[in-house]
């Protein structure tokens, strides 16, 4: 019966415990669901009964049999949960009756999870409750154990009971007294006697009496160590995990187990390894590494006589010992027991002797692995203090360990060693050592590494002593180097002070391993010196000449050439990651050093294989520099590659007739070359492969497929000489092959196809080799039945070997040939191969997709561990299988049959082993197919294909090997998933059902188990509900089958592999099925770490645990943005903070923490961590810079931490600081200069002088004196310091009041653009003293902004005008590298135009306006040549200063056109701003006039903006720059009205003057306006589009499916509907743009777009003063309404409305849009509930009295609805209409032509004189009527004086004063009541008296006569004068009174003191 240990697994055990929680008690599937059926509302019930402190014995009678076991257990759940917090007396109460129940239970046969949990009860109950029945608890089990029933039956009792006494003892404690003895007693006989899970159980008790009694169980100690003793070589794996466990918890209690049975227990520990398991080698290993850990303690705490806690503990056990002597283990005793096990294994002497006989002399592994594991544990309870104590002998003592001969009996035997010594390093020094001890570490590993490569003779005379000790050597130094590799990767450019050391020579001593004999050494070597590149790039390019050379100076040495191009190979390889790259030049360098090799092979014999190896391995991994190198070298390879194969059939017959064995060595390792490099070129430049290059490489690649094809003679002649080099010639082709497109090699299918059948069905091949891929190709969960879930932990690297000894049904299969054993001499490639950890960690599981977030630490991940190709043959096989799977959907369907025919004919004429293998390679294989038919949608075939496919699936089913019955089932599954036909899915289903119904094998129910399973996964519920449910209760049924555990662990298995039988089973199904699983589920094993803070000290973080928290860190800070304004505000902060008691925490509260972190982070030995400290750093500038410091008013917050900062920005500007460092620190100096923290100019100049000394740089063409990096990386220096610059510039200008575009800002609810920071600082003489530092750099920092814009509009240019580019580069990029610099300036551009474009509008234009372009000064490098010799097509406009126009204006177009910044609303930011900049100038407008088709194209490209950007400030801008094409025109109208006017003065002086005039009014744009031609045309696009962005109502296509999201948009669903201000402004910017263009045309111009600029106008007014009728307010005060307004004033008075050819037109047009506006007064649509603005109404019809003459506002149909709009607001009841009515009525009444005005007088002047005499003006209460009634006298008052002089008597004026003077004397208050009059009524009195007596002196005797007439009048009036009078004489007196009486008394104090100091002297 198979062993299946899966069940074990904690993946296993969470499954089954989880499952059948989830589905058969709590049923969430359908709580979740929110459908509760009956049946699952009742179980729920029903299980509310169980809660409970006593059984509910009459429920349990009333249930159903089958579920008194599940309300049980549920009842048991509770008391585990509860008894602990119940109340004694509660449990007092119901104890007796509680222990009775439970006891009851033990004798009802309970299972493992009851067991448990009656166990944990009863402990819990004597714990907390009485002990009372305690010690007749111990006798009832005591008495079950003493039963001699032996039968199966009985069992389950026997196990409840042990367990019960285990929980107690362990629980109680010395509270059971001596019961122990009795018990310990009965359990060791039991234990003779007993069945395996008995024996587990006594072990787990046994372990649990010592864990609980500890000391006081002395005298019983060595009889249960006597019986753990022979537990722990139980052949049942889980009786040796229990007996150790055991034997370890002794450990802390029984001393004489690390005294006097130390040797003993450790060889008895090795016996137990032998033939062990995972949970047993784990188990035995922490009892083996802890045993010898507590000899060590004690021998440190002998020696250093410190009592501890822990010392006395141990003194007191050692005590506690009878009469034995101290005996204290040294540490070379300690670690010589482990190394014996190591080594020798624990073996007994028959068996050893057995394999000395048959000369196999190796340690057992299962010995060796599982020590290994002891020395992991052993380290890590010793500590991190221990370990670094004594580093340097562990160190030496674990790598003599690999060095040793019985280590390395066999490659591969040194292979698994090599693995071993490499995980204790990693586990101890890896994980255990911060840096500061890591780095210690490197050096001991160098210092070993020097001493053994010195130890080595390399005279040829002693070759013959020294060969078998060099030979083992190696080993001992591969390990070393890789735990070196390792170790430089983690501490990555915190290395560099390792490398530097010149006393350590760290590089000396890796480059000595590299002409070591074994390539093993040199190739670890060599991926040691590509981690060191890894960690300090800066090591890349002088490794590079070093190896360079080296290879030239000793190409006669075998071991020199191979070992340098290897290290070579590998540099170049760790070259993609780094960020900073390497020298363009040094890829062909390379090259031609391996091509020199590659031609020079053949002149040496003794040098052909290893030049012909070399040659190719350094162009293979020249391919990784990726396209811009490989380019260039393109052609030679494909000449190199033509001359590596046979061009024709007739030289490949005429090579096979020639040669010898050496010489077609040579030749196959050199097309095995060749196929690998093609490998790496497809792999890395996969840009470059064309058709072409695909067609080309073709050739090649065919006459290696022929080669093979036609190989099989030469093998035969040469035997087994040639067969490694023809599998690799195979594996590089297949390679190959798998990267090119599956019908590239659609020819020579057939060839291709028998050739990889014949590889992986083994035709050629005696050995039973296997392929290791089918792990990845079976399911994830599938990894608990094959076993392969170690692969999820970090044990894999060494239990790995473990594999192949696995023994499944009693033989040894092994179904990876080669699990474990890979190792980088296997395969050279992967020296430069990417991604090989993600291949090869694929094979851990199928679901690794995952991916990580943080590029570092998933680097260091990939590459601290060395690769492990597989061996050769291994390797083949998997390429095979993986390209037979890439081919055969592309494959017809007859040779689909005839393989899978044949397939089925090698499986059946293999036997035994072999056949095994075979299968596992077919469905290998198979299951590629299956999945690439997946992937590309292809169907299986026709009929035959099908069954033939189905046979041969099903067949295997039943196969004898679980593996393969395992990868049936996924085939199975993946084929119907293929066919994707319901009716062949139910005919896979019914097989099944038939043959688990018959059949009675273990083998047929489990593989057909898996198959039910498979389908479920890979189709759904199978088809139909009724194949489900057959399926669940047939897989249920064989669940029942107790004496089969392995067919219920499968069944288990099936039943969880899909969610759909979880959520659709029906409650029959999901009653309790737990419990018949219970044999299964076991205890999860965990490591136990009992750390002291003293000895296990915590890991300091590592660098990239500081990166991660730097990120972190500034994540926080965007939360706290997003989230509360109270983390950026310190003063708010700790006010809250003091409300809410310190419960309240805000960032800002921790600036100063953050300040240290970042500065900490930003001066670290890390780069990584210096740029994440740098961003960090910036990113808290650019968020704290505006908080003030609430105590110092006037300053900011951050200008105390002005020291920190620029103490953290040094560093980064020092000469050997790597580009990108330098970049990032730029950033930040420019973001602090223009934060405006730091004010004074002294503390200005502290970071300005960083920038100051980085602008040497600029004059250097690389980016130090020797050049380390690529040269795009000195591209990036210099454009961070331009950056930097233009940034700083951009902020002085702007505070100096200079940098216009930058004032023109969006309020913050409307932006969705950043602004230039410091906006809100104050910039008084701030701005002034920026732009002074910046001045004196100014000149050459214009030159060279300028510069690196020139460059970056070359770099633009599309593919097609590449010739136009300099031949040798531009300013600051190379041609080689003008790929990998473009990224550069594209984030560095847009402020540089900016900055650029600033400097031009300012002083560049001016100073250059007349310099030719031949002499431009633009030069980076002062030795650089002339421009117009290096550019190949030189264009100039005529001057310097307009080639820098057109250049600036160019690129800004460009990017504005560009889909590739639309991401980006910065960039559009700067090149609008830098757009606006320039055509500030009055020059750059001449510029753009000159040709009218750029300002139509900007146009063009402003309403491109203005249509697909939201972003207002972009609108903004866009409306700003198109006013500045429309100023432009306007001048250069302007310039010719001028030129004409002088032609004409000078020439026609006494010509007629109307002839001037004709000719002036023919300038402009006339009635003809062509689109793409009229300016005026494109300025009304835009125009159109902005109002239309702003009013989507607007839009002429109302059917417009186009849905733009803006403020407007928005805010259209409101009730009330206004304009957002930002919004309105845009609007009124549009209108200005409008209002302007009649001037750029002639009269008929201007007449043909006077309709559209009216109905714009108007429709705009429409739209924006629609309003809710229950509106108020008034929005004609908005800029919007005021700015069509002006508009339309502007349109009424313009000139061209009085020319006599145009003034009728006009002014029908203008009728025409008076009486729109007239409309609009009558309705505001369809909406009822709609109004329009009636005062925008009355402004509106005002401009047209006011400004247009009678003749278009007199006529009836326009005056009369005027009049009535006007009568009808004066009548409003909103008092604000009716004011601003009056208002308007007035200025009409005095500014209107009188036969306009006369109308409007008749109708309105009599209401307004009726209103005031209503007495609602008498008593204004409001400041609203008060206004209104004041308004309406003064304008009765305008009125009097509208009366001619000279139409006036003195009748008339009497009755004009007659309607005006009663209305303000009868407002007059009397006097007595005035002082308690409201504030409004006595504002009237006092204004009315006033006006009173100005009228009677204006009208002296108009007045008099009419106080005459009316004396009541008079007298009231008099009344209030004298009051007045007299107020304003008791207000004089009472003014000089108080003047007085303050000069007489002086004031009293206010304070009084309470001393009397009058006597004191």
């Amino acid at each position: 019966m198979e062993n299946l240990n899966f069940a074990r697994t904690p993946q296993f055990l969470r499954k089954v415990i989880n499952e059948a929680r989830r589905s058969f008690i709590h049923s969430d599937d359908t709580a979740a669901a929110g459908k509760p059926t009956e049946d699952s509302t009742s179980a729920r019930d029903e299980m509310e009964l169980a809660h409970s402190l006593t059984l509910n014995e009459e429920a349990v009678k009333q249930l159903p049999e089958h579920k008194r076991a599940v309300f049980e257990l549920e009842w048991l759940r509770y008391l585990e949960k509860s008894l602990p917090h119940m109340p004694k007396h509660e449990i007092k109460t119901g104890q007796k009756k509680l222990v009775q129940q439970l006891l009851e239970r033990i004798q009802g046969a309970p299972g493992p999870p009851m067991r448990k949990l009656i166990a944990s009860a009863l402990a819990t109950l004597f714990s907390v409750g009485d002990t009372f029945m305690l010690f007749d608890t111990v006798n009832a089990c005591n008495d079950i154990l003493k039963n001699k029933d032996d039968s199966p039956s009985y069992l389950p009792t026997k196990l409840a009971a042990i367990c019960v006494l285990g929980s107690m003892y362990e629980k109680l404690g010395r509270m059971m007294g001596r019961t122990y003895e009795e018990t310990v007693q009965i359990l060791i006989r039991t234990l003779r006697n007993a069945e395996s899970q008995a024996r587990i159980e006594i072990m787990h008790t046994l372990e649990k009496v010592s864990a609980g009694m500890g000391t006081a169980i002395a005298n019983v100690h060595k009889d249960i160590y006597k019986a753990a003793k022979h537990c722990l070589l139980d052949r049942v794996m889980a009786v040796r995990v229990a007996a150790a466990r055991c034997i370890l918890k002794m450990i802390y209690s029984a001393s004489f187990l690390y005294q006097t049975e130390l040797e003993n227990l450790g060889t008895l520990c090795f016996r137990a390894f032998d033939g062990s398991n995972y949970e047993v080698r784990c188990a035995v290993a922490q009892l083996l590494g802890t045993l010898l850990a507590y000899t060590q303690q004690l021998a440190e705490l002998a020696a250093s006589n410190k009592k501890s806690a822990q010392a006395q503990a141990a003194a007191a056990a050692l005590q506690a010992a009878k009469g034995g002597a101290l005996r204290l283990v040294s540490l070379d005793e300690a670690l010589g027991i482990l190394m014996s096990g190591f080594l020798r294994g624990g073996a007994s002497f028959l068996k050893g002797t057995g394999e000395i006989i048959k000369g196999s002399s190796g340690v057992n592994r299962e010995v060796r692995v599982g020590v290994t594991h002891a020395y992991v544990v052993f380290v890590q309870f010793m500590g991190s203090v221990w370990l670094e104590r004594q580093l340097g002998t562990f160190l030496a003592h674990v790598l003599d360990l690999v060095a040793n001969p019985k280590a390395a009996c066999s490659h591969v035997d040194a292979v698994y060693s090599r693995k071993c010594i490499n995980f204790i390093l990693r586990s101890t020094i890896g994980k255990m050592l911060g840096e500061k001890a890591q780095s210690a570490a490197c050096k001991e590993l160098i210092h070993l590494v020097a001493k053994q490569m010195n130890s080595i003779d390399f005279n040829p005379e002693n070759a013959k002593d020294s060969n078998q000790e060099t030979l083992f050597s190696q080993h001992l130094l591969v390990c070393a180097l890789q735990e070196l590799s390792s170790l430089f990767i983690g501490l990555g450019t915190t290395a560099q002070n390792l490398l530097t050391d010149q006393s350590l020579n760290a590089i000396d001593a890796t480059c000595a391993v590299l002409v070591h004999p074994c390539a093993a050494a040199r190739l670890a070597a060599s991926w040691c010196l590509r981690s060191c590149c890894i960690a300090v790039p800066s090591q890349i390019t002088p490794l590079i000449d070093r190896f360079i050379d080296a290879i030239e100076q000793m190409r006669s040495s075998p071991e020199a050439v191979a070992g340098y191009s290897c290290a070579l190979a590998a540099i170049l390889g760790s070259a993609r990651y780094s960020p900073l790259g390497i020298p363009h030049t040094k890829g062909k360098v390379v090259f031609n050093c391996a091509e020199e090799l590659l031609r020079s092979a053949s002149q040496n014999s003794r040098m052909s294989l290893h030049r012909t190896q070399a040659g190719w391995l350094l162009i293979g991994a020249i391919m990784t520099l990726g396209s811009p190198v490989v380019k260039g070298l393109l052609p030679r390879m494909l000449l190199l590659w033509r001359n590596s194969f046979p061009r024709s059939n007739k030289e490949l017959e005429s090579e096979k007739a020639r040669g010898d064995a050496f010489t077609w060595q040579v030749t196959l390792e050199g097309r095995a070359g060749a196929l690998s490099v093609m490998h790496s070129f497809l792999l890395n430049c996969p840009d470059l492969v064309s058709e072409d290059i695909t067609r080309r490489l073709l050739t090649p690649i065919e006459s290696a497929l022929a080669m093979l094809v036609n190989l099989a003679t030469v093998l035969k002649s040469y035997g087994t000489q040639l067969k490694a080099p023809a599998a690799m010639v195979r594996l590089r082709l297949f390679e190959t092959l798998t990267l090119l497109p599956p019908t590239a090699l659609e020819a020579s299918y057939t060839h291709l196809l028998r050739m990889l059948v014949s590889e992986f069905t083994l035709s050629d091949n005696a050995a039973n080799t296997t392929n290791s891929l089918l792990r990845t190709l079976c399911h994830g969960d599938d990894s608990i039945i094959l076993g392969t879930w170690l692969q999820e932990t970090n044990h894999r690297t060494i239990e790995d070997q473990m594999e192949p000894n696995r023994k499944v049904d009693g033989e040894h299969l092994q179904p990876n040939s080669a699990a474990g054993s890979g190792a980088l001499e296997h395969d050279p490639c992967c020296l430069y191969r990417p991604n090989w950890s993600a291949q090869y960690g694929s094979n851990a599981s199928s679901n690794a997709s995952t991916s990580s977030n943080n590029n570092n630490i998933q680097l260091i991940n990939k590459a601290q561990q060395c690769p492990g190709p597989l061996p050769l043959g291994v390797a083949v096989i998997d390429m095979s299988v993986t390209l037979y799977g890439t081919i055969f959907p592309k494959v017809a369907n007859k040779h689909r049959l005839q393989m899978l025919d044949h397939f089925a004919e090698c499986i059946k004429q293999a036997k035994s082993n072999r056949q095994e293998a075979i299968q596992m390679n077919i469905f290998t294989a198979l299951l590629y197919a299956l999945k690439h038919l997946t992937d590309s949608k292809t169907t299986i075939g026709q009929e035959d294909v099908k069954k033939s496919a189905t046979s041969l699936i099903v067949a295997s089913l039943t196969s004898t090997n679980s593996t393969i019955r395992c990868a049936a089932g996924e085939a199975l599954g993946r084929l119907a998933q293929v066919v994707a036909d319901s009716h062949f899915t139910a005919e896979l289903a019914q097989n099944s059902f038939d043959k688990l119904k018959s059949a009675r094998d273990v083998v047929t129910r489990t593989g057909h188990s898996h198959a039910l399973g498979c389908l479920h996964r890979y189709v759904g519920g199978m088809s139909s509900s009724q194949h489900l449910n057959t399926s669940v209760s047939i897989l249920l049924a064989l669940g029942q089958d107790s004496a089969s555990p392995g067919v219920q662990g499968l069944v288990l298995h099936a039943l969880g592999q899909n969610g759909e039988i979880r959520g659709s089973l029906v409650p029959g199904h999901r009653e309790a099925r737990f419990t018949p699983f219970r044999k299964r589920v076991c205890d999860e094993y965990r490591y136990r770490a009992e750390e002291t803070p003293s000895t296990h000290p915590a890991v300091q973080p590592r660098w990239p645990t500081r990166v991660f928290a730097a990120q972190c860190v500034r994540r926080i800070i965007a939360s706290c943005e997003a989230a509360n304004a109270l983390h950026f505000d310190l003063l708010q902060a700790k006010e809250q903070q003091l409300i809410k008691s310190r419960s309240g925490d805000y960032l800002i509260l921790h600036l100063a923490e953050l300040i240290r972190m970042s500065f900490m982070a930003a001066t670290s030995d890390s780069d990584q961590l210096r740029l994440e400290g740098l961003r960090t750093l910036q990113e808290i500038i650019d968020r704290f810079a505006n908080v003030p410091e609430p105590e110092f008013p006037g300053h900011l917050l951050l200008e105390q931490y002005q020291a920190q900062v620029g103490a953290a920005l040094r560093p980064a500007f020092a000469p050997d600081t790597p580009s990108h460092v330098t970049a990032a620190a730029c950033e930040v100096c420019s973001a602090w200069i223009g934060s405006g923290v730091a004010r004074d100019i002294s503390d200005l100049r502290r970071v300005h002088q960083l920038l100051v000394s980085s602008l040497n740089k600029l004059y250097t063409k690389t980016n130090c004196s020797t050049q380390l990096y690529n040269e795009s990386m000195a591209t990036l220096e210099k454009l961070s310091i331009l950056k930097a610059w233009a940034e700083v510039y951009i902020v002085a200008m702007l505070g100096n009041g200079k940098a216009p575009a930058s004032l023109l800002t969006i309020t913050p609810a409307g932006a969705a653009t950043e602004l230039v920071t410091g906006l809100e600082l104050d910039t008084d003489n701030r701005g002034e003293s920026l732009l002074g530092l910046v001045q004196p750099e100014l000149h050459n920092l214009s030159n060279h902004w300028l510069a690196a814009m020139k460059d970056h509009a070359l770099l633009l240019l599309p593919v097609e005008f590449q010739s136009q580019l300099p031949r040798d580069g531009g300013s600051f990029y190379t041609t080689d590298t003008i790929n990998s610099s473009k990224p550069h300036y594209m984030t560095s551009w847009p402020p540089i135009l900016y900055a650029a474009a600033l400097w031009l509008r300012d002083e560049g234009f001016a100073k250059h306006v007349d310099t030719q372009s031949q002499v431009e000064p633009c030069s980076t490098q002062p030795e650089s040549a002339p421009e117009s010799n290096n550019n190949n097509n030189h264009i100039t406009h005529g001057s310097l200063s307009a080639d820098r126009f057109h250049m600036i204006f160019g690129i800004c177009m460009e990017a504005l056109c560009s889909m590739r910044s639309s991401d980006k609303p910065r960039n559009i930011v700067s090149c609008l701003r830098a757009l606006h900049s320039i055509f500030d100038s009055d020059w750059a407008r001449r510029q753009l006039i000159k040709d009218r088709a750029l300002t139509i194209e900007l146009c063009h490209v402003l309403h491109r903006q203005i249509l697909t950007r939201d972003e207002l400030l972009v609108q903004l801008l866009c409306v700003e720059i198109l006013k500045q094409t429309i100023q432009a025109a306007r001048e250069d109208l302007e310039r010719r009205r001028d030129t004409q006017q002088q032609q004409q003065s000078a020439d026609n002086a006494n010509e007629n003057q109307n002839e001037g005039e004709k000719q002036e009014l023919d300038l402009g744009e006339g009635s003809v306006m062509q689109p793409g031609s009229s300016h005026v045309y494109a300025v009304l696009e835009v125009c159109l589009c902005l109002f239309v962005r702003q009013i989507p109502s607007l839009n002429p296509s109302k059917q417009s499916s186009l849905q733009l999201d803006y403020a407007y948009a928005r805010n259209a669903a409101s009730f009330f509907s206004v304009l957002g201000d930002d919004n309105g402004r845009l609007v009124a910017s549009g209108l200005q743009c409008v209002e302007q263009l009649l001037e750029l045309c002639t009269p008929s111009g201007a007449l043909t777009i006077l309709p559209t600029i009216l109905y714009m106008t108007t429709s705009i007014m429409r739209e924006i003063t629609n309003k809710s009728a229950i509106d108020s307010s008034i929005l004609a005060n908005t800029c919007a309404v005021q700015a069509a307004l002006k508009c339309l004033r502007s349109v009424c008075v313009h000139r061209w409305a009085h020319q006599a050819a145009t003034q009728e037109d006009w002014q029908q047009l203008l009728q025409s849009a008076l009486a729109t506006i007239i409309d609009m007064t009558k309705t505001a649509g369809d909406n009822e509930e709609r109004k329009v603005d009636e005062v925008t109404m009355l402004l509106a019809i005002a401009v047209f009295i006011l400004h247009t003459p009678a003749s278009v506002v007199a006529t009836p149909s326009l005056q009369y609805p005027c009049i009535n709009h006007f009568r009808q607001c004066l009548q409003s009841e909103h008092l604000s209409v009716k004011l601003k009515c009056i208002e308007t009525t007035r200025s009409i009444f005095t500014q209107a032509d009188l036969k306009t005005a006369t109308p409007y007088i008749h109708a309105l002047a009599p209401r307004i004189i009726e209103s005031l005499y209503a007495d609602s003006s008498k008593t204004p209460a409001s400041e609203l009527e008060l206004q209104v009634t004041l308004e309406s006298i003064v304008t009765v008052e305008q009125l009097i004086e509208l009366a001619e002089p000279q139409h006036r008597n003195l009748l008339q004026d009497i009755q004009m004063l007659t309607l005006l003077v009663p209305v303000l004397i009868g407002y007059l208050a009397e006097p007595s009541k005035l002082r308690t009059l409201p504030k409004y009524q006595r504002q009237l009195h006092e204004q009315s008296l006033n006006w009173l007596l100005k009228i009677g002196p204006k009208y002296p005797q108009e007045f008099k006569a009419l106080m005459c007439q009316k004396p009541e009048l008079r007298q009231k009036l008099e009344a209030a004068i004298r009051n007045q009078q007299q107020s304003i004489n008791l207000a004089q007196k009472a003014s000089e009174a108080q003047r007085s009486g303050l000069l007489a008394k002086p004031q009293k104090p206010t304070i009084k003191l309470k001393t009397d100091f009058s006597n004191f002297q």
